[in-house]
């Protein structure tokens, strides 16, 4: 009764959560257990599983992170011990995160993982993930599978993995909810009212067919940052998220900065969606709240749409004031009201936060006078969230609602779609040690071959024959088999050639001191290392650094036992992360991980934008000796010039790399990485016009699809549009190893980064008042 108390609505609704199912000790689901034939219940177990809470509703977005809950109760007494998770992590290895838990008696605690989930996980094995409870003292273990329909005991309903949904997630009670699901607009009447076509015509419209909004209560949020980035953007009320746990608010804000998106409805008469503008000095400035009215081209709009009634009622709404700071940071007003002539007003203000994009509402568009009907809200709603001018959606999301696009990436291989699949290929091809195999090895192997041909053949059909055994000639022959697998097993840890490597291919996003705040770098790399020997690589354990397992191989190519699970955990820093002990692999094994990374104090080489005659110089000081820096791109509110570096000295005299632009600007981002003869390309960075053959040395602008760095494009294209900051994008190699990963000595290492670094410039470069 206990526990079917503790999982009815009543619970349900308390957590925010949907109803749960129940794991009985016998590990089928149910409210309570029967008793046996002789009357007496079973022995009672150390711990129940209450619930499991997999992702967003139960969808696991596709190879993405995304949070999973675990409910356990103990009745009146304590339990101490482990929980562990492990599903296929890809092609090549499985993924095994162990949380160390202890409950309060009488009470069911959640215990929070994070999982990141491939298309294809199902395919190893039948189960999508197992849940392991075993207690301090080992006496007493629990195993339950998550499969797509169960027909065991031990088998529960596993989560839907998702590759193709936008996702919302909305938090407490916004009208966003309700606007974006609820009598979903077709293309035809979105376009009869205006709707958003481009070139691409009505497919671009099917991204909101494609939306899927979740909820969450302000005190069901994740506490763990990268586990929000399992959703496209989160919608909130400043005044909801002030009810949520600290942790969760910390990490919501860790989000946004290394590249998520936030809409914000601030109409309320609290401050606390400061607390998610994190900036030295105001970029924004909400008015009090009171009477406004809402904006003209509002009303005309709705003289077009049956759906929408306009009126000329004032609403109640703070106006935002964008201020110098803040514009010269990307920020931007929309929705200005009636009567209001300053263009840094409105009742919407969007600009980015470290690496991510905030968008500050001050009216909820549900209760604008020009959006009496749910399509109205519905039509602002989508203004917001994807409009042309506005839209805080990355034009990226709205290009992949062409469903032919599917037709062209299988899955199978790691990343959440086509371009983050080429993108961790195309690192790993660019870095990877290629082993040298010596004709001694193939001398060897056929020595070998002869060896035991001679032995089976000639030896025993010969010389046993006159010794008058040959009926026992199977024998010798099995002794001889059996003799030669023990040597092929041994022997090739001495003929085996080729040194351990680890090559890595890192995507840093630096963001240099501006006007608003002080400079940080984010971080994305790929690492992989061949193991020249039997070893085992220890990993440095770092703050707020999530770890995972990639694979260039597709899934029906490789096999995700070919290593042992990698041990993960998650970390309880100031920022939670997920760590990996370390892990083991046999000789001549090739590894892969990704690693993901918070902000971090703005470290490493400084680069300096400045105009010169005819144009721009960019200069890049502070690299270590021995490195090299390759072509580059600049961009500016100008255009685009594709940039050679070239070694010199600065004014200081130290060692510097600089280029000049040449010509007049591009209006599209040329490739900035070299072709095969060394030749600059002239192509968009476009990462669905990069085919499975085309050369990794022509498929720069693919890496920059990597996870995170993809993300925080849009905060960059912001600042570099207001006009006062150039963005350097650039290739070096030759930095030392930033991992962490740890082989010991004799290690050869091959390192690749690309840094896209965002320089803000004075005001006479700006207006080109000063040209040295």
């Amino acid at each position: 009764m206990l526990l079917a108390a503790l999982t009815g609505p009543a619970f349900a609704a308390q957590v925010g959560q949907p109803a749960p199912w129940i794991v009985g000790s016998d590990g089928k689901s149910g409210a309570a257990l029967p008793p046996t034939r002789s009357g007496t219940l079973p022995p009672r177990v150390p711990v129940e599983v209450v619930r499991v809470d997999f992702g967003w509703d139960g969808v696991m977005p596709s190879d993405r992170w995304a949070p999973v809950v675990v409910w356990l109760w103990s009745g009146s007494g304590a339990f101490s011990g482990e929980i562990t998770l492990r599903y296929k992590q890809d092609s090549t290895q499985r993924a095994r995160i162990t949380l160390p838990v202890s409950t309060t008696p009488g009470q069911v605690v959640p215990f929070e993982f994070a999982a990141c989930i491939p298309p294809d996980a199902a395919n190893s094995g039948g189960a999508i993930a197992e849940l392991f409870v075993v207690d301090d003292n080992s006496s007493w273990d629990r195993e339950i599978k998550f499969v797509p329909v169960p027909s065991a005991g031990d088998e529960m309903w596993g989560p839907q993995i998702d590759d193709r949904s936008v996702r919302a997630l909305v938090v407490g009670e916004v009208s966003a909810g309700g606007a974006l699901t609820t009598g979903a607009m077709g293309p035809a009447a979105l376009q009869a009212q205006g709707g958003y076509l481009t070139a691409s015509g009505p497919s671009e419209i099917k991204v909101w067919d494609r939306l899927h909004v979740v909820r969450r209560s302000p005190q069901a949020l994740p506490v763990s940052w990268l586990s929000y980035e399992g959703v496209d953007v989160v919608i909130a009320s400043a005044d909801d998220l002030s009810e949520a746990d600290p942790r969760a608010r910390a990490a919501i804000i860790e989000w946004v900065r290394w590249g998520g998106r936030l809409v914000l409805m601030v109409d309320g008469a609290g401050a606390w969606w400061r607390e998610f503008v994190p900036v030295e000095q105001d970029v924004v400035n909400a008015l009090e709240r009171g009477p406004t009215r809402a904006p003209g081209h509002l009303f005309s709009r709705a003289e077009t749409a049956q759906a929408l009634e306009a009126t000329t009622s004032p609403v109640s709404a703070r106006v935002l004031e964008v201020t110098e700071v803040g514009r010269a940071e990307g920020w931007e007003c929309f929705w200005r009201p009636e009567g209001v002539e300053a263009p840094a007003r409105g009742m919407v203000a969007r600009g980015p936060v470290g690496m991510g994009m905030v968008t500050l509402v001050g009216a909820d568009p549900a209760r604008l006078p020009a959006t009496v009907s749910l399509a109205g809200s519905r039509y602002l709603w989508r203004e917001l969230l994807g409009g042309r001018a506005m839209g805080i959606l990355p034009e990226d999301l709205l290009a992949s609602a062409d469903e032919n696009q599917w037709g062209w990436w299988g899955g199978g291989s790691s990343g959440q779609d086509r371009a983050a699949a080429l993108a961790i290929r195309t690192a790993l091809d660019l870095v990877t040690i290629e082993p040298p195999v010596t004709d001694g090895t193939f001398i060897g192997i056929a020595g070998a071959m002869l060896v035991l041909s001679a032995l089976v053949g000639p030896f025993d059909g010969i010389f046993l024959r006159r010794r008058g055994y040959a009926k026992r000639t199977w024998l010798t022959a099995l002794g001889w088999t059996l003799a030669a697998a023990v040597l092929a097993y041994a022997v090739p840890s001495f003929i085996r050639t080729g040194r351990t490597s680890v090559g890595r291919c890192e995507v840093i996003d630096v963001l240099q001191p501006g006007p608003a705040a002080g400079g940080a770098r984010w971080r994305s790399g790929v690492s992989g290392v061949f193991s020249g020997r039997p070893m085992t690589t220890r990993v440095d354990a770092s703050d707020g650094v999530w770890w995972r397992g990639v694979s260039a191989l597709e899934s029906y190519r490789g096999n995700s036992r070919a290593f042992g699970p990698l041990e993960m955990s998650p970390t309880f820093g100031t920022l939670r992360g997920m760590g990996t002990r370390g892990f083991s692999q046999g000789q001549w094994t090739y590894r892969t991980l990704m690693d993901q990374r918070p902000a971090e104090p703005h470290a490493g080489p400084r680069c300096v934008v400045s105009r010169s005659s005819g144009g721009w110089r960019a200069e890049v000081v502070g690299l270590p000796e021995g490195v090299q820096v390759g072509l580059g791109t600049l961009s500016t509110s100008d255009g685009h010039w594709a940039m050679s570096f070239a070694p010199g000295t600065d004014e200081d005299g130290r060692e510097a790399w600089s280029a000049t632009t040449h010509g007049e600007p591009s209006s599209v981002r040329p490739d900035m990485w070299a072709g095969v003869e060394g030749q600059a390309l002239d192509v968009v960075t476009n990462p669905w016009m990069v085919t499975d053959a085309t050369p990794a040395g022509q498929a720069m602008g693919t890496v920059m699809q990597m996870p995170g760095s993809r993300a925080r494009a849009q905060a960059a294209d912001a600042r570099v549009a207001c006009g006062g900051w150039a963005e350097l994008l650039i290739s070096v190699r030759g930095l030392p190893d930033s991992s962490g990963l740890q082989t010991g000595p004799g290690v050869d290492s091959r390192t690749l980064t690309l840094m896209r670094v965002l320089i803000p410039l004075g005001r006479e470069q700006v207006l080109g008042e000063s040209v040295p």
